[in-house]
């Protein structure tokens, strides 16, 4: 009876189509040692082979097919992201514009309400005085250099109540050279300053016997003047032309 390469007998073993007792040759792995095999076993032999080569077959990807196409994929997905990248930053680059664009917008508005304060108390404020024209070209943001320092609130909308004041200080205007020349007048208050305003000395009779609130309105107008006509007089000169056509005292 054959042992094995330890030294151990073999069993015996029977297939089909050998002898009794026959036992398979030991030979090398791999190796038939040139003993001609049945078809059936030769096969199976050939299969358990092929599967065995098949086991060692290095993986895909450390082939130079695998790694060429590693590299192509590492290379797809670099461009992919540096595309959303990019994409993200155009996004939050447009974002930042928006938020300074409310900013800017906010900070103007702040600007634009201070302004508009600023501008009603410098209202307030000539009225008060008696400078009742200067307070209309304020208030209605008119008249450009006739009022000295209105530049600065150009381009803001009228004063809420500056155009009923505009108004009654045209018709108090009107009034008095009604009342000078005897005849029906239009004064207007506008860019220009003040027209339709006769004279200083038509005045003198309204100045003496108006009293203080007369002679406010009146400085105030022809202070301010008309620029067609040469602009307005200081409160000086207006006192000096309304003495200079007063005989003396109080006109009667």
């Amino acid at each position: 009876m054959p042992n094995d390469f330890m030294g151990n007998p073999l069993p015996p073993v029977q297939l089909p189509g050998m002898p009794p007792g026959w036992h398979p040759p030991l030979v090398p792995p791999g190796s038939t040692g040139g003993v001609q095999l049945p078809a059936e076993y030769q096969a199976i032999i050939d299969a358990l082979n092929a599967q065995a080569a098949a086991g060692s077959t290095p993986a895909f990807n450390t082939t130079s097919a695998g790694i060429a196409q590693q590299a192509a994929d590492d290379r797809a997905l670099a461009t992919l992201q540096a595309q959303l990248g990019s994409e993200e930053g155009a996004r939050e680059f447009e974002r930042q514009k928006e938020l300074q664009r409310m900013q800017q917008a906010y900070e103007a508005e702040q600007k634009k309400a201070q302004m508009l304060q600023e501008r009603q108390s410098e209202f307030a404020n000539l009225i008060g005085k008696g400078d009742s024209v200067r307070a209309v070209l304020l208030g209605l943001g008119i008249g450009g250099n006739l009022n000295p320092g209105a530049g600065r609130y150009e381009g803001l909308p009228a004063l809420e109540g500056a155009g009923e004041f505009q108004q009654k200080t045209q018709q108090a205007l009107s009034g008095l050279q009604q009342q000078a020349t005897g005849a029906p007048a239009n004064v207007t208050i506008g860019d220009q300053g003040v027209s339709g305003l006769g004279s200083v000395e038509q005045f003198a009779r309204a100045s003496q016997r108006g009293g203080e609130g007369v002679n406010q309105l009146l400085t105030s107008a022809f202070g301010v003047g008309n620029q067609g006509l040469g602009g307005g007089v200081s409160q000086e000169e207006y006192q000096r032309r309304i003495q200079d056509v007063t005989p003396t005292g109080i006109l009667r």
